[in-house]
């Protein structure tokens, strides 16, 4: 099972929603670290090009190991189907042969999902969230029959005990809607959230509507079953250069929100990258510090240099990182089966995805209202090892608290994601008349990731 990262207590630096003011400080997005070399390569006949593409990874805790679900196809054909690997460190990744689906001339595959039923082009999995069998999924499917010829197409449903034999349900819980599609689960609200293209998107382009973008449209559902929709949800705006459309985005409950990956289309040069988003609620969200790229291209002749896919999976804490898996490739959008694509790792450091920079000459800023009516301890995510750092607690007039001034401050490191800080009023921040106080950091040639607030 990957964790949950809800953390109310914690404090990010998405924008300046809680920054009341700042001077000499700037707000950076960090791009994730990759490893150089992917981790797993299509080299079964079977596999193909790996047109699909998309993948999901999951710890099955039983059998104290990972297992990744991917897209792949045949060669000479365009229908997708499903794969699994599996690894015991999510680092080295091993083919199971499998006798779900064996090729005609009796070789055993580590297919779980094959392409004779239709175009399957995702498998998105849960484990142990939602209530019945122990593995649950949507899978987009195009149903043809004998000749070939569409018969319909929609969001299915899929379950399993162990991840590898799968049962498909005959009908689509969300039929028609589908295509480039996400699936997460919100430990905050209990629920399952599906994002897709706007639902009307194909027949509209069918219809002959022009100007028509990608975009997304989210819906949420108790049990896979039944679906509610919640509308459309995040779309390019004027402040994205022309040709800009959203591909599709998972989102993540963490800390005190959500945070949102986005797989930007540019369609101008055929290339997709992943930029950020951020929610309070899962419903309304907005976009993150310049719509940098958290997740850039690979440089030239790499082999993930025109197209980012993240996993359809939260992102995992490794000691003091996180860790994503992605898919990558080196061919442009329209490539078609013609596509060549690897997967691969990336990291970044624990709450890292922006940070605030004191300049070279420092600079200061006041953060909160914080909530003071209990006693409360503040930790650090911070990198200051080549410059300079203090933070002082203040009322929420602006003055300086006994005890709690930048003098006062004292930090237990000067480079972690878990800074303590003392002050010579001691560790702990007491209650407050106002019920309220401010911190004011103040930071040279220094880093600070995020914080937490959190009662002592």
């Amino acid at each position: 099972m990957i964790p949950d990262l809800v953390d109310d207590d914690l404090h990010l630096f998405i924008d300046d929603a809680e920054v009341l003011a700042r001077e000499g400080i700037g707000r950076r997005v960090n791009t994730l670290l990759r490893e150089p070399e992917p981790v797993l390569v299509g080299d079964r006949p079977w596999e193909s090009a790996w047109q699909g593409g998309w993948i999901s990874v999951v710890h099955d805790d039983e059998a104290d190991h990972y297992k990744m679900l991917y897209v792949a196809h045949p060669e000479g054909s365009r229908f997708h189907g499903v794969c699994v690997a599996t690894s015991a460190d999510g680092v080295e990744w091993e083919k199971p042969e499998l006798d779900v689906y064996a090729l005609a001339e009796g070789t055993r595959t580590n297919v779980v999902l094959p392409w004779e039923r239709g175009s399957t082009q995702t498998l998105l999995t849960l484990l142990d969230r939602v209530p019945g069998p122990r593995y649950q999924a949507m899978t987009y499917q195009v149903r043809r029959d004998s000749d070939g010829t569409p018969t319909g197409r929609g969001m299915f449903r899929g379950v399993s005990d162990d991840g590898l034999y799968w049962t498909v349900d005959d009908e689509p819980t969300l039929p028609g809607q589908g295509d480039r599609t996400q699936l997460a689960w919100d430990p905050r609200r209990q629920t399952c959230m599906l994002l897709t293209r706007h639902r009307h998107l194909s027949v509209q382009r069918q219809a002959g509507v022009q100007g028509l973008k990608r975009d997304m449209d989210l819906w949420e559902s108790p049990d896979l079953l039944s679906w509610s929709h919640r509308g459309r949800m995040l779309w390019p705006d004027d402040d994205d250069p022309a040709g800009t459309e959203f591909y599709s985005m998972f989102p993540a409950a963490y800390g005190p929100g959500y945070l949102g990956f986005i797989e930007v289309y540019h369609t101008d040069d055929e290339t997709l990258d992943v930029q950020l988003a951020w929610s309070d609620d899962a419903r309304r969200w907005r976009r993150v510090a310049g719509r940098k790229p958290v997740m850039p291209l690979g440089g030239e002749g790499s082999w993930d240099s025109h197209w980012i896919m993240l996993a359809s999976t939260p992102p995992e804490p490794v000691g003091d990182r996180l860790r994503f898996w992605y898919a990558g490739t080196c061919t442009h959008h329209g490539a078609a089966d013609r596509h060549r694509r690897a997967f691969g790792i990336a990291t970044i450091r624990r709450d890292g995805f922006v940070s605030m920079e004191g300049e070279m000459f420092g600079g200061s800023m006041v953060c909160g209202p914080l909530d003071a009516r209990e006693a409360r301890r503040l930790t650090l995510n911070l990198r200051a090892e080549t410059g300079a750092a203090t933070v002082e607690v203040l009322t929420v007039r602006g003055e300086p608290i006994e005890g709690f001034a930048a003098d006062d401050c004292r930090f237990s490191s000067q480079n972690s994601v878990e800074v303590e800080v003392t002050w010579r009023g001691g560790a702990v921040v007491p209650p407050q008349a106002d019920g309220e106080v401010l911190l004011r950091v103040n930071m040279q040639s220094a880093s600070l990731y995020s914080y937490r607030w959190a009662a002592a």
